[in-house]
């Protein structure tokens, strides 16, 4: 098909096309400057075809002429050594917003061509930068999410992917290292780099696996400054079975920095420490528009337990989902824990904490919530009419 021919089908705005061969020319046809979203899966990669990479490199040549309006753009098992030359006529879309590379590494190079594009706003790739080299670029300037999916990235990788943001635009920063394994030093560089490259930070998102650590509230404390934060969640996992230590203090720095946040989901394979249920009345008070929490331990202690539950003051708090992966064993009057909950988030949807995040130790939380905390509820709900009533 030559360049100006019409294109048989003009309207289209959004196509997905399995690519099974880079030499195809089908999907010459289909494009057209009406096309807005692109998605492309590359079938039956053929590694022993040398030809592969400047098929899809001729492939791409011929799309991006034709799709002069393309806003989105997915390519998945791309499946090439050579990304650099493969996505350099991308970088001719003026209009592109969001780009997502599956099944090829983006290295510095790469990473160089895109921050260039000066409407992109929103990347998901897979990267493998070079311990010896330095970005000696800055760009990105509109860029707004990025979703760097390897299963192992290393903390130097992200911090150089974090110093190409010429701007302070992003909002949304998600990664995973859930294969791989940082030091404690590691997590408080990565965390000193997003808080200085991302202030302006709603949501982030780390799989991050680490040696263990007591003191996790100095080491994440540099996150303390993204007070724009709204959405937080983050899956600790200690190496070999290495314990993450949780502590109150931990909690009340969360939710003294984060005011605005509405969720949070701190979530660890192997928690350990304790927890008391005083800082949900810090959040109770600091975070007006939290509707989920999820948490690795909570334990009620014994004081609580032949105290009164009146220091816990009544809240109409809008949390919806509460949920704790490993409540403690020593829990021995779930309706006094289900107390103190109700009395600050009576409107906790037990149905909706149940099917939330899956409990390790699931019988303990199951049974404050199902049973203590919906009486607890019942209770109160039946109380409400007459309370009214007599104000009447």
């Amino acid at each position: 098909m030559l360049l100006g021919e019409k294109p048989l089908l003009p309207s289209v705005r959004e196509l997905y096309w399995e690519v099974v061969s880079s030499t195809s020319a089908e999907l010459a046809l289909l494009v057209s400057p009406s096309l807005r979203h692109l998605s492309l899966t590359f079938k039956d990669f053929d590694q022993y075809q040398d030809h592969w990479t400047t098929g899809l490199l001729a492939l791409l040549r011929n799309i991006v002429p034709r799709a002069t309006n393309l806003s989105e753009l997915h390519l998945y098992d791309l499946q090439t050594d050579d990304l650099s030359s493969v996505i350099s006529p991308v970088g001719s879309l003026h209009q592109l917003t969001t780009l997502e590379v599956q099944g090829a590494i983006v290295d510095l190079h790469v990473l160089e061509t895109l921050s260039r594009m000066t409407s992109l706003s929103d990347l998901t790739l897979l990267i493998e930068l070079d311990d010896n080299s330095d970005p000696k670029f800055c760009g990105f300037p509109s860029l707004k999410r990025i979703n760097i999916t390897n299963n192992s990235v290393s903390a130097g990788e992200i911090i150089k992917v974090l110093a190409t943001f010429r701007s302070k635009t992003v909002i949304d920063f998600a990664f995973n290292n859930g294969g791989g394994s940082w030091s404690s030093q590691q997590l408080l560089a990565v965390c000193r780099a997003l808080a200085k490259r991302c202030p302006m930070l709603e949501r982030l998102a780390a799989t991050i696996c680490m040696p263990g650590s007591d003191d996790l509230a100095a080491t994440i404390a540099p996150l303390n400054g993204l007070r724009s934060l709204r959405d937080v969640e983050l899956k600790l996992t200690g190496r070999l079975g290495a314990p993450m230590n949780y502590a109150d203090p931990l909690f009340l720095m969360l939710a003294a920095s984060w005011p605005c946040i509405v969720s949070l989901r701190l979530l660890s394979d192997y928690p350990d420490g304790h927890v008391s249920p005083l800082i949900l009345l810090a959040f109770a008070n600091a975070c007006p528009d939290l509707r989920e929490l999820c948490i690795p331990i909570l334990d009620l202690p014994l004081d609580m337990v032949m105290g009164d539950v009146s220091t816990f003051p009544l809240r109409d708090h809008g949390l919806k989902i509460m949920r704790v992966q490993f409540p403690s064993e020593e829990i021995d009057d779930d309706k006094i824990f289900a107390l103190i909950l109700d009395r600050l988030f009576p409107n906790i949807d037990i149905d909706a904490s149940l099917a939330s995040v899956p409990a390790l130790r699931s019988g303990e939380w199951d049974r404050v919530l199902d049973e203590a905390l919906n009486y607890c509820q019942l209770v109160r709900r039946n109380r409400e009419p007459e309370t009214d009533a007599n104000k009447t």
